[in-house]
């Protein structure tokens, strides 16, 4: 049996009290906020007021291996880099779980649809992309090239070849997983050409997950900054699959610095490239419900996926 999942409150006394052990000079938070429902193996509040400067600092609770991979991030590949980005206050080990603790970045989220967002986001990647070419493999982050995702495409195949033949599926749920199955299949016939534009792309930091849930966009005086955070799918690679929520022509702009070769055109194909990725990325999540007795919602994420990788067919 499962270990029962804490309460909100037992999750803020144990944050507070761990904060208070890793940084000796903060401060007990005037509240704690939920900002991600608990789970057994996740958490994420926000002590609001603990920080220097009475700022709030976020805590986030996770798996050991993923979230020490992204302390990895804070500490030897960020304070590298020119763009902005949370700093981190401490890592404390919880057990087979491990907390996290960095600087809040607010409340403003990153809007992919709105146009000066998306035009932070392209300045911010290129210029995190450019200077952390060398940094990255030095922190020794797992790969991200084309291998990785090529294992990847094939464990989503199979998992959808299992999922047609769980009975719960309605009619129209198997329409919208075969659909999938065959566009999925049809990345792995035609690997050879995606791999083609891994080869010729600069491997440098993947961040891996960037969208509206783990970027804000934060007014430091002197106009907008983009704050992305959550590094926990990091490593070393290609970084198409960071390009899907940023602006072209800003990307390009930046990015021409360190990679002259690079216009518009081939910015686009990387784009269409991070949407399968991020697609493929994604679906293993939904294996135990998509294979269990009521794989609706599963279904619903699913039919998402595949209207994502029709855009990038297109």
């Amino acid at each position: 049996m499962s270990a029962p999942i804490a309460t909100v409150d037992e999750l803020a006394e144990r944050a507070t009290a761990l904060w208070l052990e890793v940084a000796p000079a903060g401060s007990r938070p005037t509240s704690v906020e939920t900002l991600k429902p608990a789970h057994r193996k996740s958490a994420v509040l926000r002590l609001v007021g603990a920080g220097p400067d009475d700022r709030s600092i976020v805590g986030k609770r996770a798996a050991r291996g993923s979230i020490e991979r992204e302390a990895q991030v804070y500490r030897q590949v960020l304070p590298r880099l020119s763009v902005p980005a949370p700093r981190l206050h401490g890592l404390i080990a919880d057990g087979a779980m491990s907390w996290l603790f960095v600087e809040d970045a607010g409340d403003v989220r990153f809007d992919p649809d709105l146009a000066s967002h998306r035009e932070l986001a392209g300045g911010w990647m290129a210029r995190a992309h450019g200077e952390a070419r060398d940094v990255a493999a030095v922190a020794e982050l797992p790969e991200r090239g084309s291998a990785h995702y090529r294992a990847l495409q094939r464990t989503v195949d199979a998992l959808l070849r299992e999922a047609l033949a769980n009975p719960a599926l309605s009619g129209e749920e198997r329409t919208i997983v075969e659909g999938l199955s065959e566009r999925v299949a049809a990345i792995g016939s035609s690997w050879g050409a995606l791999a083609s534009h891994f080869e010729r792309c600069p491997e440098t930091l993947v961040f891996g997950g960037f969208g509206s849930k783990n970027a804000r966009v934060v007014d430091c005086g002197d106009g907008p900054v983009l704050m992305p955070f959550d590094f926990e799918s990091a490593g070393h690679g290609c970084p198409a699959i960071d390009l899907v929520y940023v602006d072209g022509d800003a990307y390009v702009r930046e990015a021409r610095a360190w990679w002259p070769d690079l216009d518009i055109g081939g910015f686009e194909r990387l784009r269409g490239i991070g949407r399968r990725l991020g697609s493929l990325k994604a679906i293993p999540g939904e294996r135990k419900v998509l294979l269990g007795a009521s794989p609706s919602k599963a279904v619903a994420k699913l039919r998402w996926y595949r209207d994502e990788l029709e855009k990038a067919e297109a």
